[in-house]
């Protein structure tokens, strides 16, 4: 069978469970040939062998049922950069991408960050893909900032995700530890310090009516644990606030905290209110993704 014959009947099958089936179609053919997207677009001469075939067409069934492309093919691509995902991890989306921007502008045109050395603390990592990415473009563009990275995840097979992601885009110097949030004694020394610390959180914020409502391939591969937080979505933040106001009770009242937070469009008013409790003196600023939805929050803390 030829393969642009393949892809059009692959391309109907899918045209049911997925908003982009020509496009799942063909990369789910190169990754059955190893060959990229191109090669079998402008090669429509090559052949699958039988194994090949039935390797396509388990995929193809296992599309069909919802499960996502990322996790059939085993990666998918955030900041131009390959990550490797599984079931243990939430599949990196492109709006995620904004905190990676706003936190690199945040840090390279900060003075105490050129000046000092700066921390940069991911909390509940997940694949890795926020703080690699962020590794790669200030240690890549940057080399004068002096940034010492850490990052936390409760999960043990996220952990062992993210550490092999850093591996394959050949990172060392990130130290990957498994907390609950902020509580290893390591991080909780990180509070002591007087270097600027920015803290990166995209934690689970989906209210549990919207996780009820989402599309299968969400509700029906990706960890739950990953993606839902309480009635109003907000109880991880609430809760990575109450330790930030207890870490932050401190003489060291000129040291600079920047946190950064990936949150639900409809969360910006409730999250204020949260900050404020905890940060009556925060200085909140929101940013709005692509599809211009509230979806980043940048918080200045100052110590209690």
């Amino acid at each position: 069978m030829k393969l642009s014959s393949l892809i059009a009947q692959s391309t109907a099958k899918l045209a049911l469970c997925s908003e982009t089936p020509r496009l799942d179609a063909e990369i789910l053919l190169s990754h059955t040939l190893n060959k990229s997207r191109e090669d079998i677009l402008t090669h429509p001469e090559i052949k699958l062998d039988v194994n090949q075939i039935k390797t396509y067409k388990k995929l193809l069934v296992r599309r069909q049922t919802g499960e996502p492309i990322a996790y059939l093919v085993g990666y998918k691509f955030f900041y131009g950069l390959k990550f490797k995902v599984n079931r243990h991890t939430l599949i990196p989306r492109p709006e995620t991408e904004l905190m990676v921007e706003q936190a690199l502008k945040s840090i390279v045109c900060d003075t105490d960050c050129q000046t000092k050395n700066t921390i940069v603390l991911d909390v509940g990592t997940g694949s890795g893909a926020i703080i690699i990415s962020l590794f790669k473009q200030l240690t890549i563009n940057n080399k004068k900032l002096r940034i010492d990275f850490f990052a936390t995840d409760i999960s043990d097979n996220a952990l062992r995700i993210a550490k092999q992601n850093a591996k394959n885009n050949r990172i060392k110097s990130i130290a990957f530890l498994k907390s609950d949030l902020l509580n290893h004694r390591k991080i909780k020394r990180l509070f002591q310090q007087e270097k600027p610390l920015v803290i990166l959180a995209n934690l689970p914020y989906l209210s549990q009516k919207i996780y009820t409502s989402a599309p299968v391939s969400v509700r029906g591969f990706e960890p739950a644990t990953a993606l839902v937080s309480g009635q109003n979505g907000l109880n991880h933040y609430q809760k990575l606030l109450t330790q930030l106001s207890t870490f932050l009770q401190t003489k060291n009242r000129k040291r600079q905290v920047v946190l950064f937070c990936e949150i639900s469009p409809e969360q910006k008013l409730l999250i204020i209110k949260k900050i404020k409790l905890y940060f009556p003196k925060a200085e909140i600023k929101f940013f709005k993704d692509l599809a211009g939805k509230w979806r980043l929050v940048k918080i200045k803390l100052f110590p209690l």
